[in-house]
């Protein structure tokens, strides 16, 4: 990490961060997932295609691989700006509805959902791909995590202890 090289200061990553935590808890979501691309400047939705135009669930994945780590970084509990930085992105974690992008309770998460098109782009996601981490995270989401037999049946873990 670049404060563990000192290329800055762990007080000034923590306020980048935490200034780009503020800037998606109150950027679009849908069941708190992002979209593909967001408007820099007013956190709106930037249609990635027709009917990709609301949630990815894989990007999103992508940005909480990062955020968690980030929250487990910066673990000072008497430095203000780490402890609000930890219980934000934790908001945002929390709010993440996992079992929702199941399409109806399905045995598999789906990649897309659009508040205009539904989902339309009915894109199951199954295989060891990019899209693993999507299902580690799925499995251990603490408010809506998927069922272990949404993991198992699509073959993404074999187990979950």
């Amino acid at each position: 990490m670049a404060t563990e090289r000192k290329w800055i200061a762990r007080d000034t990553a923590a306020k980048f961060l935490l200034k780009m935590v503020n800037f998606l808890l109150k950027a679009n979501s849908y069941h708190g997932v992002f979209p593909h691309w967001l408007d820099g400047a007013t956190g709106k939705t930037i249609p990635f295609g027709r009917k990709d135009d609301g949630a990815d669930l894989v990007e999103t994945s992508y940005l909480f691989q990062g955020l968690l780590c980030a929250r487990q970084y910066f673990n000072d509990p008497n430095n203000t700006i780490e402890t609000e930085l930890r219980n934000r992105i934790g908001w945002l974690w929390g709010d993440i509805e996992w079992n929702w992008f199941t399409n109806g309770g399905q045995e598999v998460l789906y990649w897309h959902w659009s508040p205009n098109n539904g989902w339309a782009m009915n894109f199951p996601v199954r295989g060891f791909n990019e899209c693993l981490i999507m299902y580690v995270l799925a499995a251990s989401g603490e408010r809506y995590p998927v069922s272990s037999a949404v993991c198992i049946v699509t073959g993404k873990l074999d187990r979950l202890s």
